[in-house]
């Protein structure tokens, strides 16, 4: 498949990394290091002002809470006025994924949960099995993402070493594999965008594809890069991502139209989280930047819009743990606001003047 790649020049990164945006800044759940809770993941709502989080305890760092679901929470978050007022939906939870409708939470229990936000009551949707002499279920779940309808859950369960995507049809409970060994998000025509990063295989192996779940066919979009999380604009047309060993033009930030397979680099600045707003003009993104070479860099906050592609700092306490189990800022649905985790733990949010 012959691709075409079209360059795209925007301001010098060393001038870009030295301005900055004027946004308000607070925090609206605060960690507690007395009892070394902290929090992390927040996810917006599709409707509403609530948000979704996870709460843990954590050792040394506030940016690394202890792993598995025992002893996290799923915590609401939800304003009213200027005040937020915060509860537990799930014990024992993490990974929250919201329904198109907001009404309902799905989330990684010792298997896959389904909770009905307004009650707090929940259901299983698929158990995992415990093995005789193993502390743990054996098998892993991860809740992805509902399909734009609302009709599907996709998740991803760990199966012998091996990562299956499986559709859960919500109504009749019909579970069906799509695919394994890769990331998946639905697009807006409920078709599925898959990913492989090329990983352990090394550079060169990363791939971008698109299947049909219902005539169960699949198009190949790239191929031959090391490619992180895709972040699909609203629209579905495209995605951007942040390609490292192969990059066509360096290591940055491309855009990948997903009809036509062009490939564009927007910026040279690496980035750990990148997240965009869902009218599709700003974005988020996180990264590490150092004033100075003998000063540490920081995980560092920026923002910045679709038309100029400038950029700027906006945070400098963002969090600095770059894992790809947690989305660690994200924009709130109206674009004019995001939540973010600080260095602290804490939940802030931020809004860009």
């Amino acid at each position: 498949m012959r691709r075409t790649l079209l360059r795209i020049t925007i301001f010098a990164i060393m001038i870009l990394a030295a301005s900055a945006v004027f946004a308000l800044d607070s925090v609206i759940l605060k960690a507690d290091p007395g009892t070394k809770t902290a929090y992390t993941g927040p996810v917006w709502s599709p409707v509403g002002r609530t948000l979704a989080v996870v709460s843990g305890t954590y050792t040394d760092d506030p940016n690394l809470l202890c792993s598995g679901c025992e002893g996290k929470c799923i915590v609401t978050l939800t304003q009213n006025g200027s005040a937020w007022k915060s509860r537990v939906l799930l014990k024992n939870a993490d990974l929250p994924v919201w329904s198109p409708d907001g009404k309902q939470l799905a989330a990684t229990q010792s298997g896959l949960v389904v909770a009905d936000v307004a009650t707090g009551k929940a259901k299983i949707v698929a158990a995992s099995k415990a093995v005789v002499g193993q502390p743990v279920a054996s098998d892993v779940y991860e809740p992805l993402s509902w399909s734009p309808t609302g009709k599907f859950l996709m998740y991803r369960i760990m199966k012998q070493e091996t990562w299956e995507v499986r559709l859960k049809e919500m109504k009749t409970g019909k579970d069906t594999k799509v695919a394994t060994d890769c990331e998946a998000w639905w697009l807006p025509d409920s078709k599925v965008l898959t990913s492989y990063s090329g990983g352990v295989d090394g550079p060169g192996k990363g791939w971008l594809k698109i299947i049909d779940p219902v005539a169960g066919k699949s198009r190949t979009i790239v191929t031959g890069y090391y490619l992180t999380k895709p972040y699909i604009q609203k629209d579905g047309r495209y995605v951007f991502v942040h390609i490292a060993d192969g990059a066509p033009k360096g290591k940055g930030i491309y855009r990948i139209d997903l009809k036509t397979s062009i490939i564009a680099k927007m910026t040279a600045l690496s980035c750990l989280q990148l997240h965009w707003s869902p009218d599709g003009k700003k974005f988020i993104f996180i990264t590490k930047y150092s004033p100075k070479g003998d000063v540490p860099p920081k995980s560092t906050l920026y923002v910045g819009d679709t038309v100029s592609w400038a950029f700027g700092i906006a945070a400098k306490d963002a969090s600095k743990v770059d894992d790809v189990w947690y989305q660690h800022a994200q924009w709130a649905p109206t674009s004019k606001s995001a939540a973010y985790v600080s260095e602290l733990g804490d939940v802030k949010l931020l809004i860009p003047e």
